[in-house]
């Protein structure tokens, strides 16, 4: 493979971002493909080894599964292949100028739910199937039907969430979304080992959220803040938030349920702030 240096896309902005960038010639692109550029995300039909689409999550002919990054500028893909074009398979990349097939939308990783199983998020049992991962340790009153409502008659009563049902990896931004409804006095967000504080409720909200960089991995632990603490929670999310330069290719693909290839290794890309 070629190491290739920075270079600039239509808007001179620039897409690779090291020097350490490699590339694939010689691939070739599936027929009715669009206008393609530098930065287009391309997964293998799994029918037709070495052609390649624009990657799309909804699709079921191995294109779905990303693994390359097009290298050629200004691809007009009508209705037959093309051929001989080259690809980035490492490298540092501008993560604004990734462009994704169908309804795949590279934003919405941003909001990716993290939180594994809904009855944890919005506490319907559909009809008594599914039963939240939430523990009551010595809260006075609590009730996960519905909602979770939680009266405290002492301070630093609490309940928990296991780190499976809120999973969080050191060293990297969250935020916490819920909605806050009937709270007295103020509760204190913690995760599951209460090592760690996340933030304070003190206010009714609809998708009130907390943002923190993990120190744990993860769960959480809800305590009241006095002995008239008392509140309704409900609809949780959990999303990545904040910095993401410490993302790789392979991260940032993932929270939007896209797998990278087997062998494929993608170096950290750049990424904006939120």
């Amino acid at each position: 493979m070629t190491t290739i240096q920075v270079r600039a896309n239509d808007d001179n902005e620039p897409f690779v971002l090291d020097d350490a960038a490699e590339v694939l010639d010689g691939i070739t692109l599936a027929a009715e493909q669009g206008d393609l550029t530098i930065g287009a995300v391309l997964g293998e039909v799994t029918a037709t080894p070495g052609t390649y689409k624009l990657c799309d999550v909804l699709a079921t002919d191995g294109s779905e599964i990303p693994k390359l990054l097009l290298a050629t500028p200004d691809v007009a893909s009508d209705g037959s292949t093309t051929t001989n074009l080259s690809a980035y398979t490492k490298g540092l990349f501008d993560e604004n100028q990734l462009v994704f097939g169908g309804a795949t939308d590279k934003d919405s990783r941003f909001n990716t739910e993290l939180m594994p199983n809904i009855v944890d998020r919005d506490f319907d049992s559909a009809g008594g199937t599914l039963t939240p991962a939430w523990t009551n340790i010595d809260i006075n009153a609590y009730d996960e039907v519905d909602d979770l409502t939680l009266t405290a008659n002492a301070a630093d009563q609490y309940c928990t969430l296991p780190v499976l049902s809120f999973p969080t990896e050191i060293g990297k931004a969250y935020k916490m979304l819920c909605d806050v409804a009937n709270i007295a006095v103020t509760w204190t967000i913690k995760d599951f080992t209460g090592v760690k504080t996340l933030g304070q409720i003190i206010a009714d909200a609809t998708q009130g959220a907390i943002a923190w960089v993990a120190e744990t991995t993860g769960g959480l632990r809800i305590v009241a803040d006095s002995d008239a603490s008392s509140a309704d929670f409900d609809n949780f999310k959990l999303q990545r938030s904040g910095d993401f330069s410490d993302l790789t290719m392979e991260d940032a693909l993932g929270l939007l349920n896209i797998r990278l290839a087997p062998g494929i290794s993608v170096s950290k890309y750049q990424n904006p702030v939120l």
